[in-house]
């Protein structure tokens, strides 16, 4: 290719990153003849290079610090939607109390709780954990919030409202673990149902 091009004089240097790896090459050449470069040239070549890697390794560093604070709010929009999904209040029943923390081990997670209370007075909790951290655990809690709430609405008990909910989230088809405790409390009765999947 120097052939083709009738390159007379070339310099090339090499674009090294704060590691000393090649990050790319800075090459000069010329068609004139009369015009080869000398020792002196080689040295400035150097030394614009040097000066060359230092601005590229700085603009990725920028570009790496912005990509990462753009991850982190988005991660943090991520966790007040996750916040959203989770009850707000506690019920208020008497001679009962209830308490519930939560804190997701990474920024989000798939960590779920709910208070659901029911038509007939009743009141169903919820506690699940979907396998894994991050953002599809997350995502898969969110629709495990949905799909719970629409199985206590069209299953009377709580045995039936879970495996109503086991079959939705398996035809999902994405190969993720989630374990589900529900409680159903009767305050009237005086009783609680469990049921677990």
């Amino acid at each position: 290719s120097i052939a083709d091009f009738r390159i007379r004089s070339v310099m090339c240097a090499p674009l090294l990153d704060r590691d000393g790896k090649a990050i790319g090459i800075l090459q000069i050449d010329t068609l004139d003849q009369r015009q080869r470069f000398q020792d002196e040239d080689l040295e400035l070549l150097v030394s614009t290079a040097s000066q060359a890697s230092i601005a590229i390794s700085n603009a990725r560093l920028h570009d790496e610090t912005l990509q990462r604070r753009t991850l982190e709010r988005d991660l943090e929009l991520a966790r007040e939607v996750q916040r959203a999904f989770l009850p707000t209040s506690r019920p208020d029943l008497r001679q009962y109390d209830f308490y519930d923390y939560y804190r997701a081990a990474n920024h989000i997670g798939g960590d779920y709780y709910d208070y659901v209370p029911l038509p007939d007075g009743r009141v169903a909790v919820l506690l699940a954990d979907v396998v894994g951290h991050g953002v599809a655990a997350a995502m898969l809690m969110a629709k495990l919030s949905a799909e719970a709430r629409f199985s206590l609405a069209s299953a009377p008990h709580a045995s039936k409202a879970l495996t109503a909910l086991n079959d939705r989230l398996c035809g999902l088809n994405l190969h993720r673990f989630v374990t589900c405790l529900m409680a159903v409390l009767d305050p009237s009765a005086h009783t609680l149902t469990l049921a677990n999947a």
